[in-house]
């Protein structure tokens, strides 16, 4: 939904609400999101109250020391949750004729989070009792970056999209490669679409529409006795009925929501 604006499509990926065009003026920095979020109740819900059915147990005693949170890129998240991340990295998101600072920024940091995510971890890094994340959340903007300054049909486009090819498969890589008892899920989206023109914020088809790529390790797709098979407790698409293929061609973007949430054990 319009406004096709990051700050406000982070508010709508993260609290499942609709922003509204009043909500601009937070793009300037400064309006930290008060509503219920996934990132808040990840922060703050006692262990002991989630469905962490996913998590290793060979990864430690996360009673006594939870997984924490990660996240590297835009600095729009860091306006919104200025508390919420254990181990964060932003990168000034304004300039966009800037391709570069915040994407390095994200290849930087991003291998390193991977190692010490849960279900990745080595087992010498098990042994140390180090910190561990459940949630890293990468946010790129090159691709953004050269809509604004050169149009997507630029060049520079074919550039940056083959940058994101190569750390999409290293990220991807690792996740497949995880130990056959993790489930490691991958959102990998789009916040928002581009005109033409290399524009967004209003109501087009082509800004409204952003790609959505869901991966998971060997791990997630477990026996029926397995905690993966047991985490979505059956939903499996079926309950729609003989549609249910098409139904998820195409989903609202605030409905990733409760998908979350759910992957998360939140309540």
């Amino acid at each position: 939904d319009p406004p096709t604006v990051t700050m406000q499509r982070l508010k709508g990926l993260t609290t499942g609400g609709l922003p509204t065009f009043a909500d601009i003026s937070g793009s300037f920095g400064g309006a930290s999101i008060d509503e219920d979020s996934w990132v808040e109740q990840l922060k703050n819900v006692p262990w002991n109250r989630r469905r962490h059915l996913l998590v290793n147990a060979s990864d430690g005693n996360h009673a006594l020391n939870p997984p924490q949170i990660a996240f590297v890129g835009d600095d729009t998240w860091v306006d919104l949750f200025p508390t919420q991340f254990d181990d964060s990295h932003p990168y000034p998101s304004f300039n966009t004729r800037d391709l570069d600072t915040v994407d390095n920024g994200c290849l930087m940091h991003l291998p390193r989070l991977l190692k010490r995510m849960v279900g990745l971890k080595t087992e010498r890094d098990r042994s140390t009792n180090s910190s561990s994340f459940e949630l890293i959340i990468s946010h790129f903007l090159g691709v953004d970056h050269v809509g604004h300054t050169y149009g997507p049909n630029d060049p520079h486009m074919n550039s940056k999209l083959h940058q994101m090819d190569v750390s999409l498969a290293n990220t991807l890589g690792a996740i497949d490669n995880a130990p056959s008892d993790s489930c490691i899920v991958a959102l990998v989206l789009g916040d928002h679409g581009m005109t033409e023109d290399g524009n967004h914020g209003g109501g087009t088809s082509e800004e409204m529409n952003a790609g959505l790529f869901a991966h998971f390790s060997p791990g997630c797709d477990g026996d029926d006795d397995d905690a993966a098979t047991k985490i979505i407790d059956g939903v499996d698409g079926r309950e729609i009925g003989l549609d249910a293929a098409r139904a998820f061609e195409s989903i609202n973007q605030i409905d990733l929501v409760p998908t979350i949430s759910l992957l998360l054990g939140l309540p």
